[in-house]
């Protein structure tokens, strides 16, 4: 992870976003390489993230050890609003699954536009939205739709059309057996999504997994 200087393109995300009041000296963005961690669960932060590019994944640990995946970031996404209006730690993990860049905006900052009617709103908004998506993932998890999981997934992660990560890490993240993720991945290839090469898979037909995941996983916050 490196800090790095906020430029001109920066600005402009954050004018639409309603955040063109915040003071440019307190600003700075993050990058992470793939696999790094932007927070951990239970961690206090002092900054509200909006993901510039790159994904992120957010998992959560239980108590028992296991981590679940909920959601996989895409530019333009928040992180770390539900703990400022919370005032507590984190109540996830969030991992870089490719290189990204945050753009860190302080609490106190935030503070500042609590009388910004236009950003409150704003908020709301991505508030309500991930409300919707977490109904709708919760259902999909009671129903243990595993091909639903998986390809929102690959389709969320892929990069140059390769899906190539540790399969057994995998399968406790999307919460089914290793052995039905190997099934399923099997069913894949056998119905054109996938081809299967060497330790690693190709994706042949992406428009086919993401309309099977629909936006299962995959968010972003705010539509610029």
């Amino acid at each position: 992870m490196k800090s790095v200087k906020i430029t001109s393109d920066h600005f402009l995300i954050l004018e639409k976003m309603k955040l063109g009041e915040i003071d440019g000296k307190n600003l700075y963005i993050k990058t992470y390489k793939k696999g790094e961690y932007i927070f951990y669960q239970n961690e206090e932060i002092k900054n509200i993230l909006i993901i510039y590019s790159g994904k992120v994944g957010v998992t959560l640990d239980s108590s028992k050890g296991h981590r679940l995946l909920l959601a996989i970031y895409s530019p333009n996404s928040m992180l770390g609003d539900i703990e400022f209006f919370n005032k507590s730690c984190t109540v996830s993990n969030a991992q870089a699954l490719s290189d990204t860049a945050v753009i860190c905006i302080s609490y106190s900052d935030i503070e500042k536009l609590r009388n910004h009617n236009e950003f409150i709103y704003l908020l709301g908004q991505i508030l309500a939205k991930k409300l919707t998506r977490n109904i709708k993932n919760n259902s999909i998890n009671i129903l243990n739709a595993a091909d639903i999981k998986i390809a929102a997934y690959i389709a969320g992660i892929c990069e140059n059309n390769i899906f190539d990560v540790n399969l057994s890490k995998l399968s406790e993240l999307l919460g089914i057996s290793y052995r039905h993720l190997l099934r399923r991945l099997k069913a894949f290839c056998e119905n054109g999504y996938l081809l299967k090469i060497k330790d690693a898979y190709k994706i042949t037909d992406l428009n086919s997994l993401k309309e099977l995941a629909g936006d299962y996983y995959i968010t972003d916050d705010w539509q610029i």
